[in-house]
């Protein structure tokens, strides 16, 4: 009996060797390999002006809202255009998730409606002259 008793605790053990390989393949084969970080990658939201109508020579704040919508760390120039020149630029730096508000002041000494574009956006703003 103890021949047989041998015989059924090497088979025991030999099961339990091919269920580990069985899982130790499966892991190999089909787990996925860690991903890497997605690329940095920017929005650009929420363009405001304030005043949205000013006097000549008076002080408009334009801004604008940036994200790093990738992973990765990475830098975005933000370009002010306004009536289709570039007026002015600002390269943020961001880490992949962060945001941060981009800021612009501008004065015109001209009365007229100015078009303003930052990436895709646009948006406009009034300059009037004092009366007389």
């Amino acid at each position: 009996m103890s021949s047989r008793s041998a015989i059924t605790g090497l088979q025991v053990i030999f099961l339990i060797f091919i269920i580990l390989l069985f899982f130790l393949l499966t892991l190999i084969f089909f787990a996925k390999p860690p991903s890497a970080p997605e690329p940095a990658e920017f929005s650009v939201t929420d363009l405001k002006m304030s005043p949205a109508e000013a006097w000549i020579g008076q002080p408009i704040t334009i801004s604008t809202k940036v994200t790093n919508i990738g992973g990765d760390a990475g830098s975005h120039v933000v370009e002010l255009t306004i009536n289709d020149v570039v007026e002015q630029t600002e390269t943020v730096m961001l880490e992949g998730g962060a945001s941060t508000t981009v800021e612009f002041r501008v004065m015109k000494e001209e009365k007229g409606n100015y078009s303003v574009m930052i990436d895709s956006l646009s948006g406009t703003f009034n300059v009037k002259a004092p009366a007389g």
